[in-house]
């Protein structure tokens, strides 16, 4: 914790999610991979809009960005960069490239990207986590760096440094400098240090055709599919001895198809490597989604160190242009409890839910333009979805948890009891109750879990996400499938809290 006690509370975690810097450099002969922000662009620009370093620690995510809340004493100055996580505070958007204020005891609330893969958070003073081997960087497999060397989840607290008085204005980056996360990417490489290893035609096939990011993609690398490259010996010619690997480096397996290794690869590697990314493009595989296409380009070596400069001298400060804060945020003086107690009545009323609060917080789905929203509470379970047709006939509608298979009437849900509550799916992807297959569940029926104790995973890209109680509780129920899709939300566990 920092010394003056101010957080980042996760409420939830999002995909992917980490603390990271430009990276742990010259570890790598230990077996130490760099790690470090996959769009180090956008890290270092989210830092500079709040006056810190542009190598400061930041928060990044993939794909589905986290929520927050600040728990600290005053206002702290923020900044998104990269992807638009369509941000809000206090229902107010907060896009990418700009400077906004987070009041004590507001919740930044971060959705899913459309274009783009990762989006980054700084906070003025910096992410306050200790120092690992020279940096603040999550590096999982090491188990070392961010929130105890490991990706964040739901309950932790992010400590920050403490801030200082924020300026009287913001600042934004110009449009013209902000860059475009397309769905096909030209990306420089330089040739080699095996590309005498394939043959002619694989040079020329690796260099004319369009690659496509598949969904084995993380912060380790990413396999792409396309044209297979032949090698000069066959399929052996794939092999090499181990050798030392780098950021970018395009190494090809006996079947043919390209994997992109990124900033959190192994050290070490034993297949032949064709190309290697240069450094002023790397960014572009971070912000590489599933289904996305990639081009490469030869360019000579001394070419790739004069744009390498360039990239490096491109985040200056001074480009950076004044704006106003905007109002919801300059007339915030409230305290944050205040505030979510007002939240709590707008929608519920002193008398829990009634219509008018119900038709409350439809005005207020309408006003964000939500498209999809869900009521869920003991017994009843409203989904509604704007421009939904009515089906022409109409079906029995299963009890809240119950298996789709099954007929509602013969395998009801069980009613909650008083006290009870549910934990649901954090996140879209493949429930798991067992961390390995063949393994015994991480918790049975009756089990008593502590508040951080994994229930359940949820699968997304080769990433495992941990469900966890929040509190000290006793299973009741197992309301999902092993080994089964779930949606965002849906029904895993029925618990009831212990003392």
């Amino acid at each position: 914790m920092s010394e003056n006690g101010a957080a980042l509370r996760v409420v939830a975690a999002g995909l992917q999610t980490t603390v990271q810097d430009l990276g742990r450099i010259g570890w790598a002969r230990f077996g130490v991979a760099p790690g470090g922000a996959l769009d180090d662009g956008a890290t270092r620009w989210a830092n500079l809009l709040v006056g810190n370093e542009p190598g400061a620690a930041a928060i990044e995510f993939a794909l589905l960005g986290p929520t927050l809340v600040h728990e600290g004493p005053v206002p702290i100055v923020c900044a998104l960069a990269g992807a638009d996580f369509g941000a809000t505070v206090a229902g107010v958007a907060q896009p990418p490239w700009h400077t906004f204020l987070l009041p004590p005891g507001a919740t930044l609330a971060l959705g899913v990207c459309q274009h783009g893969a990762r989006g980054y958070l700084a906070v003025a003073g910096g992410i306050a986590v200790p120092v690992a081997l020279g940096s603040r960087s999550t590096d999982p497999r090491a188990g070392i760096g961010g929130v105890e060397g490991r990706a964040l989840r739901a309950g932790d607290r992010v400590p920050l440094a403490p801030p200082a008085t924020p300026p009287e204005r913001g600042l934004a980056l110009p449009a013209a400098r902000i860059p475009a996360y397309e769905a096909a990417q030209a990306v420089r490489v330089v040739l080699g240090p095996q590309d005498d290893c394939f043959t002619e035609d694989a040079i020329v096939t690796f260099l004319s055709s369009h690659y496509t990011v598949t969904r084995e993609a993380d912060r380790m690398g990413m396999r792409l599919d396309g044209p297979a490259l032949l090698f000069k010996d066959g399929a052996s010619g794939a092999d090499i001895i181990s050798e030392g690997v780098v950021t970018g480096a395009i190494q090809v397996p006996s079947h043919g198809r390209p994997i992109v290794l990124l900033a959190a690869r192994q050290t070490t590697g034993g297949y032949a490597k064709i190309a290697t990314i240069i450094g002023a493009d790397l960014w572009r595989l971070g912000q590489a989604r599933p289904g996305d296409t990639v081009r490469f380009r030869a360019v000579p070596v001394a070419e790739a160190q004069e744009l390498a400069a360039r990239h490096r001298a491109a985040y200056d400060p001074a480009l950076l242009v004044p704006k106003p804060w905007p109002s919801a945020t300059t007339t915030t003086t409230e305290n944050g409890a205040m505030a979510a107690e007002r939240a709590k009545a707008a929608t519920t009323g002193e008398a829990g839910w009634t219509p008018e609060a119900v038709g409350r917080l439809l005005e207020r789905a309408a006003a964000l333009d939500l498209t999809e929203l869900t009521l869920e509470a003991p017994g009843v379970r409203l989904q509604l979805r704007r421009g939904a047709t009515p089906s022409a006939t109409t079906e029995p509608i299963a009890p809240l948890g119950a298996d789709p298979a099954s007929s509602p009437a013969d395998e009801p849900a069980p009613a909650q009891e008083p006290g009870e509550f549910t934990v649901t799916a954090p996140l879209l992807g493949v429930f798991y109750r067992s961390a390995r297959q063949g393994e015994p569940p991480l918790v049975a029926l009756g089990d008593r879990v502590e508040a951080d104790q994994p229930l359940g995973l949820i699968e997304v890209m080769k990433t495992f996400h941990e469900v966890t109680a929040g509190r000290m509780a006793r299973v009741v129920a197992v309301r999902a499938t092993d080994a089964t899709p779930v949606e965002y939300g849906a029904a895993l566990f029925t618990l009831s809290p212990v003392e």
